[in-house]
């Protein structure tokens, strides 16, 4: 319009430019947003420890290893444990405690929507996937 107006082609190499230099600030942000998704984030520290605290309040829980957590999207974490349960308990027992502590980290984090466990000994020995 204003090329129109004054008569000058100056405006519209100007105008070309300012949507250049938006479209980059555009594209900047964008990166910054989902550089860490792309990347591989791990859930937040806050998440990580409420997770553990979750899983060791089960009677059936004897100990367990960090949870690793990964960003699948912005709202998706998959988590992986390695819980060490009593040994006392039977193969039922440990799958109603894995019920219930997947459970348990759903309602919480709504976020985690997938969670694989590994039943063992945290030093190798014995194992059972749940």
């Amino acid at each position: 319009m204003l090329t129109q107006m004054f008569d000058n082609a100056i405006y519209d190499g100007a105008a070309s430019i300012m949507i250049g230099l938006l479209l980059i600030v555009v594209a900047i942000l964008l990166v910054i947003e989902t550089k860490s998704l792309l990347m591989g984030e791990s859930a937040s520290v806050t998440v990580r420890d409420s997770i553990k605290t979750l899983v060791k309040a089960d009677q059936a829980v004897s100990d367990m290893g960090p949870p690793i957590t990964l960003h699948l999207g912005p709202r998706d974490i998959m988590l992986a444990m390695n819980i060490e349960f009593c040994n006392h308990l039977s193969a039922d027992e440990i799958e109603a405690a894995v019920r219930r502590i997947e459970q348990s980290i759903r309602t919480t984090h709504q976020d985690v929507t997938r969670i694989f466990i590994e039943a063992a000994s945290l030093d190798g020995s014995e194992t059972f996937r749940a």
